[in-house]
């Protein structure tokens, strides 16, 4: 029953792109429900875990280019560039620790 579904709703969903109101709350509305389809389908093929793994990575990385640009635009490009570095090495200085631990 979702297979017979899940197709035409998604290309419905992705047809509301094309309203000329609002665009931003369209679009966001677009990728809300894309994500709500995707992750139905995911689901439905025993994927959940990988699915929500995945949506939580995109969401990390677009938090901290946003934070990046952010950054840049608050106090300039030195703080940021410096504040990239300091978390680079903090995660870096994790993951070594981390495999200690398992040596």
């Amino acid at each position: 029953m979702w297979s017979a579904l899940s197709t035409p709703l998604l290309l419905g969903v992705i047809g509301l792109a094309f309203l000329p109101a609002r665009p931003f709350a369209i679009i966001s509305t677009v990728l809300l429900w894309t994500r709500v389809v995707v992750g139905i389908e995911a689901a439905a093929r025993r994927h959940l875990l990988g699915f929500l793994l995945g949506v939580v990575a995109v969401a990390v990385v677009t938090m901290v280019v946003a934070s990046f640009f952010l950054s840049v635009i608050t106090w300039g490009w030195r703080y940021a560039v410096t504040g990239t570095f300091w978390s680079l090495a903090i995660i870096l200085l994790i993951a070594n620790v981390q495999e200690l631990g398992r040596d």
